[in-house]
């Protein structure tokens, strides 16, 4: 697997701190570790693909972050650009026009939320003690600048879901389940 460089919009996380809150298995964790730390990065981008879809609506993410919001000048643009009549607020027919007056932030194509996915290609990387996640786009650092992907440190929202994915792998292992 290359090694891919995050430009920004990504965060590196120690086994230590991914794994404080669980009991039972510390040798299971080092021989295990990298099956681990896969299934605790998969959990970290699903988190911060959720905390992106609500900070993108307006709301404060899962991660304590709240995006500005889009000006005035920006969502007119973005509600223009490739549709016809862009200035109606109607359908032909009456039906309030999808979008108008309104646009998600951070979302022109979804090509950088959905490279925050689990199973993109390119935004997990897992060393041996550590798992960095990050948004797999070029151009998320632009975006980073002024709104913050990811948080610099592990929110407890977040640490919580962690420990009980680290858990639940423990414990199919002392069940048999893993093998």
């Amino acid at each position: 697997m290359t090694k891919k460089t995050f430009t920004a919009g990504h965060v590196v996380f120690p086994v230590e701190e991914l794994v404080r809150g669980i009991t039972g298995g510390l040798e299971f964790i080092n021989n295990r570790r990298h099956d681990l730390l896969e299934i605790l990065g998969i959990r970290l981008l699903s988190e911060a693909v959720d905390a992106f879809q609500e900070k993108s609506r307006g709301g404060t993410g899962s991660d304590g972050i709240k995006w500005a919001p889009l000006k005035p000048a920006t969502i007119a643009r973005k509600n223009r650009r490739g549709k016809r009549n862009a200035k109606r607020k109607t359908t032909k027919g009456g039906k309030k026009r999808p979008g108008a007056g309104s646009s998600q932030i951070g979302v022109d194509t979804g090509l950088m939320r959905a490279s925050g996915q689990p199973g993109y290609a390119g935004n997990t990387q897992v060393g041996s003690t550590s798992v960095t996640v990050g948004y797999a786009m070029e151009y998320s650092h632009w975006f980073d600048e002024t709104r913050k992907l990811l948080p610099e440190k592990m929110p407890d929202a977040w640490q919580k879901a962690l420990d009980d994915s680290a858990q639940r792998f423990i414990d199919k292992h002392l069940k048999g389940e893993l093998v």
